[in-house]
């Protein structure tokens, strides 16, 4: 959930970035959008506002990188875990309506 919140703000700060900002993002799907905007590395200029934004974007890239290593993490023991028992569950699961399908 906050994963996804978070990936809503950065689009939206995307959306309403300045015009160079947005250019340089458009278009981009997910993954794409993240990965380009956490490796960032902005450089203060003339416009403040340009520069607040692009620390801002790398800020929630970086953010959303980070759920997704701590998902990852989370996922891939309780897939291995699960494995060994998924061949069972679905005989389990339709057994009870092999036998309602009798009556």
């Amino acid at each position: 959930m906050q994963r996804t919140a978070t990936l809503n703000q950065l689009r939206h700060i995307v959306l309403t970035a300045p015009d160079e900002v947005r250019v340089r993002f458009k278009g981009r799907v997910k993954a794409g959008l993240v990965s380009e905007a956490a490796a960032m590395r902005p450089r203060k200029g003339p416009d403040p506002v340009t520069y607040t934004t692009l620390v801002v974007i790398r800020g929630l890239a970086r953010r959303i990188r980070d759920f997704n290593d701590e998902i990852a993490g989370i996922d891939l023991p309780a897939v291995r875990a699960d494995r060994g028992a998924a061949a069972y569950v679905p005989q389990r699961l339709l057994l009870p309506v092999a036998l309602w399908s009798r009556g």
